[in-house]
């Protein structure tokens, strides 16, 4: 059934579906007709995070349960979920796989997102938005385009790119070098915009997205890590060795610690970072 109110969505994902999320949040925000709350875009250093979500909550009249593998054994999305229903919002299941729904909103009615854009077309046509050609462009924040023939700086996103065109200043930019970790033959330089990621969250998720066919996620500080070739400083590894010597969860490390704007965990414009195996 079409959703008459005008849409005030909140997205409930689990970190590892952060890739899919930015492409569904991308193409939500086409439309003006809807707002979008998300954890990457609305939390920041400093926030009581879990004063923040419960704000949104209350404030959206739509949940988005983005549902996979990993969101069902998430203790977070669990509290979103249950909120939105005790809330008595609008709850949409999107669902990624084939992983069941909880009993409690399994004769919820669903959006299958494993083919997207039938999925986003769906979305839209249930906030009773129109869809006619022309009338949806949406950026795909995980689509890789090579740019570069001359230099190893390639699999930059459309997006990305554009608006590395529109800066026109190499001090804007973050170089990550993934060599050290994939070897020569298959690692390369990527070039990213360092003000398109407002939290540490942000820059791991688009760096494990580079190596993650060969490493698996939550594994940062663990198999992995970034690296100031010049200082040779692992970032990030003395939080996380904290954490994981008091028993944090990886899942709630990301949640607690990632929200950090990059200056403050000492990542600045213009720098190469190397991504090592540890």
């Amino acid at each position: 059934m079409p959703i008459t109110h005008k849409p005030q969505i909140f997205i409930s994902h689990a970190w590892e579906d952060k890739p899919f999320v930015r492409r569904l949040e991308a193409a939500l925000k086409t439309s003006a007709d809807i707002e979008v709350w998300i954890d990457h875009s609305n939390i920041r250093a400093g926030d009581r995070i879990s004063r923040r979500v419960s704000d949104a909550l209350e404030w959206c009249n739509t949940l988005l349960l983005v549902w996979s593998n990993k969101a069902s054994s998430s203790s977070w999305v669990e509290l979103e979920w249950n909120a939105a229903v005790n809330l008595h919002k609008t709850v949409i299941p999107c669902l990624l796989d084939e992983t069941k729904l909880p009993a409690i909103i399994s004769g919820m009615a669903y959006i299958s997102f494993i083919n997207f854009d039938a999925g986003i077309t769906y979305l839209f046509k249930t906030f009773n938005i129109d869809t006619q050609e022309g009338a949806l462009k949406w950026e795909n924040p995980s689509q890789e385009v090579s740019k570069s023939q001359d230099l190893m700086i390639d699999q930059v996103t459309d997006f990305e790119f554009k608006k590395i065109v529109e800066s026109g200043s190499e001090n804007k930019l973050l170089m990550i070098d993934s060599r050290p970790l994939m070897g020569e033959s298959k690692g390369k330089v990527w070039k990213i915009i360092y003000d398109e990621y407002s939290s540490l969250l942000d820059l791991l998720n688009r760096t494990w997205f580079f190596i993650s066919p060969k490493v698996q996620p939550y594994t940062y500080g663990k198999k992995w890590a970034l690296r100031e070739p010049r200082s040779e400083i692992i970032l990030f590894k003395d939080i996380i060795e904290k954490a994981l010597m008091n028993d944090m969860t990886y899942e709630n490390l990301i949640r607690l610690a990632s929200f950090s704007a990059l200056q403050e965990v000492g990542i600045k414009p213009g720098m190469i970072l190397e991504i090592v195996p540890l």
